[in-house]
């Protein structure tokens, strides 16, 4: 769900001047400020959830020239028309979006940025004139821990991130791809920061930027319905009311960034909310994608709850999961299994339900299907007439499918349309029977065919794995008919204990099998009763409860005792002027004050106690400075953390750094700070972007020359250290032959 968020930042604006060598200050002035600053999240991906740093620090907007702002070449619409009449003909899923083909990364494009305290900031703006939205797929995709990645549209009301390396789907040496999903306009940016004690960079390739020209109908207030028929019934109209768990299983697909097509999660025989997901083998077939030679599906994206809340089309949700694995597929049945790669359950807002099966291939008298035509919000269709196809159907995209393969059904109510391909077909008990592959245009009385469950369990009769269900579904071979839904696992309980105080926890939904519980070691394990246990605080800290059972875990994080400030997060060499400071701690500690205390080292401090976490401070002299902080939660008072501050007001030096960009040799023109007294020595160094030192030379002043003719092309940094202030003067440099 996009939400507006009202930021309640609490900044203290302390106007202080004091007289050197006075120990009182001569006055003070205090205000407290409330910025209301309109700012929405895309509750999608995996993510923090937080605005880009670029928002938060006052960074100028990006400037634009060849290699900052990259404009895709106009699309030909009468062709891209023709094309997608010519797919609906062949049952190929449709698309919503032009794939443009690039290779823009972080050394070829965008701009880097060193910020004051060190960090790094990239930035790349990409446009596509005309288009409703866009979204991106990367052939690599790897973040750094403590490293956070952003994309954000052009009037930045829309953004997705933070993106960290909890969103890897390899590692570094290993490394996949990725998808970021849409963001509505015709202009996106994208942010990558890399904190100072961060030394490894990380890699950002975009492949594809797809370039919507229909409504996926994801987002906010200019919201348009109706993409699909208007036969189509919501799920949460009276027709859907008895199947609120079922439906919470289906997923919309945004199958390889630009086309369209329905999942749904089923159980196992484990019962561990392993996110198996079915879906249509023909999903796979515009990509090539086959269990046997390419599995990968990490640009795939996977939309949850995509749903009006009530008959309405009211505004739903966007809750989405990215990246899969395809490990199983068939033809004859229709069938595709993947494996995702971000769980459901890790996502904030989603309450996943695994679907129950039946694959006794037995007649069933009704049965209903949960889907999303044409990529619009959660439908369901309702029929009274199920039965076993007993001849040969023909495809367009496909081969000949088999006799006694597929389900013919005769929808009474709704209909199904392309995206809604790989939906699950359901009995009344809710167990999934088959998935959608394909059947004739209209609303109902009108004919679907889903290939059966019971024929893809086997692979029709196949004795490859990767081409039937039952090794997957049946870990544990115990080989059963039919097998019951499951809703996810939780644990319930504060996540907040004081040291010497005990706290319960619950698991709700317990899997059929045997589990454990452990925790950290700064909680003491209790009493159990049922399916609750008790843990008391033993020392002040982060700390987990955890179920362990089968292949799976889940986990609980929670906080013991008074807060602890992990760092406080602002510049730290400054010149006069107004700066903007916050403390960083973990959000279970919940603390409910903040004690500031300011201090100009031999002159005085100022003691201000603040309901947040945000401060503001005005330097009006030059000299060190220590910002103070303790936060207090129901458990006390925690520890001082202290963050040192310069403030250093001079002339700087200046330089002249030309041809920039350049291919052979760098001059570096150099000249000493007016305020120098005395001659000083400039210390000149070249680096990558990783921070490798490539050049380095010490100098009097005048004029220094860099070879640079045997560098890669790419992007790399200049630091100049004059001798007098602590912290370099960076430019940016392009290497270009």
């Amino acid at each position: 769900m996009l939400i507006n968020i009202i930021y309640f930042l609490n900044v203290l604006t302390i106007l202080i001047y004091f007289k050197k060598n006075v120990e009182i200050m001569r006055y003070f002035i205090f205000t407290t400020i409330f910025l209301f600053l309109p700012f929405c999240v895309i509750f999608g991906q995996i993510t923090t959830e937080e605005e880009p740093i670029s928002f938060r620090t006052g960074i100028p907007d990006l400037q634009k020239n060849d290699n900052t702002h990259k404009v895709m070449p106009p699309i030909d619409m009468k062709t891209i028309e023709q094309e997608d009449i010519d797919d609906e003909a062949n049952g190929i899923p449709p698309r919503f979006g032009f794939p443009h083909e690039v290779n823009l990364n972080l050394d070829n494009s965008g701009e880097w940025q060193v910020l004051p305290d060190g960090s790094k900031l990239w930035r790349l703006a990409i446009s596509c004139p005309g288009a409703l939205s866009i979204n991106l797929a990367y052939d690599k995709f790897w973040v750094p821990e403590g490293a956070k990645f952003f994309v954000y549209s052009n009037d930045r009301r829309h953004s997705i991130g933070a993106i960290t390396s909890v969103n890897n789907k390899g590692s570094k040496d290993d490394m996949k791809g990725f998808a970021t999903g849409l963001l509505y306009g015709d202009q996106i940016t994208l942010e990558y920061y890399v904190p100072n004690n961060v030394k490894e960079v990380g890699v950002i390739s975009v492949a594809l930027v797809v370039q919507g020209y229909r409504y996926i109908n994801l987002t906010f207030g200019e919201r348009i319905y109706g993409s699909s028929m208007s036969c189509n019934i919501n799920i949460n109209c009276p027709l859907g009311q008895d199947y609120h768990n079922e439906k919470r299983a289906v997923a919309m697909i945004l199958v390889g960034s630009s086309r369209v097509c329905t999942g749904s999660l089923i159980n196992n025989t484990l019962n561990n909310n392993m996110p198996y997901l079915l879906t249509a083998n023909h999903c796979l077939i515009p990509y090539s994608k086959d269990a046997e030679s390419d599995t990968d599906l990490s640009n795939w994206s996977f939309y949850w709850h995509y749903e009006s809340p009530d008959c309405s089309n009211s505004l739903p949700p966007t809750l989405s999961t990215s990246g899969a694995t395809l490990k199983a597929n068939n033809s004859d049945s229709d069938f595709a299994l993947l494996l995702l790669t971000e769980n459901p359950l890790g996502k904030a807002g989603v309450v996943p339900y695994y679907l129950g099966w039946d694959r006794t291939g037995n007649t069933v008298y009704g049965g209903y299907g949960i889907h999303h035509p044409a990529g619009d919000i959660k439908k369901i269709s309702y029929a009274n007439n199920i039965s076993n196809y007993s001849s040969t159907l023909g495809w367009n995209n496909n081969p000949t499918t088999p006799a006694n393969t597929h389900w013919k059904v005769i929808f009474d109510q709704g209909t199904t349309e392309g995206g809604s391909s790989g939906s699950p077909l359901l009995n009344f008990d809710g167990r999934v029977i088959g998935q959608l592959h394909g059947g004739d245009p209209g609303c109902a009385p009108i004919t679907k065919y889903y290939g059966k469950f019971s024929v893809s369990w086997t692979g029709n009769n196949s004795s490859n794995v990767k081409r039937r269900l039952k090794d997957w579904i049946d870990p544990i071979g115990s080989n059963p008919t039919f097998y019951a839904g499951s809703l996810k696992s939780s644990i319930t309980g504060n996540t907040l204990v004081c040291v010497g105080n005990s706290i319960t926890f619950t698991l709700n939904n317990t899997p059929s099998i045997n589990y454990t519980w452990t925790c950290s070691s700064n909680l003491t394990p209790g009493s159990v009763s049922g399916n609750s246990k008790t843990f008391s605080g033993n020392s002040t800290g982060s700390a987990w409860v955890q179920v362990n059972y089968g292949n799976s875990t889940i986990r609980k994080n929670l906080w013991v005792g008074v807060p602890v400030i992990s760092y406080i997060d602002g510049p730290t060499y400054v010149s006069q002027g107004y700066y903007s400071y916050e403390a960083k701690y973990d959000d279970n500690s919940a603390p409910t004050t903040f004690k500031w205390t300011f201090n100009e080292v031999g002159v005085g401090s100022y003691v201000y106690n603040s309901p947040g976490p945000y401060v503001g401070f005005s330097f009006y002299n030059d000299g060190m400075y220590q910002i103070v902080t303790q936060a207090t939660n129901s458990c006390g008072q925690g520890g001082t953390t202290v963050l040192g501050v310069r403030v250093n007001s001079r002339s700087s030096s200046g330089s002249n750094v030309y041809p920039n960009p350049v291919s052979d040799v760098l001059n570096i023109e150099l000249e000493p700070p007016a305020s120098s007294k005395t001659q000083i020595t400039f210390d000149v160094r070249l680096l990558d972007v990783q921070g490798n030192l490539l050049r380095q030379t010490f100098t009097k002043g005048g004029t220094v020359e860099f070879n640079v003719s045997n560098l890669p092309d790419g992007v790399y940094f200049l630091h100049i250290y004059d001798g007098v202030s602590s912290t370099p003067e960076i430019k940016q440099i392009m290497v270009e032959h």
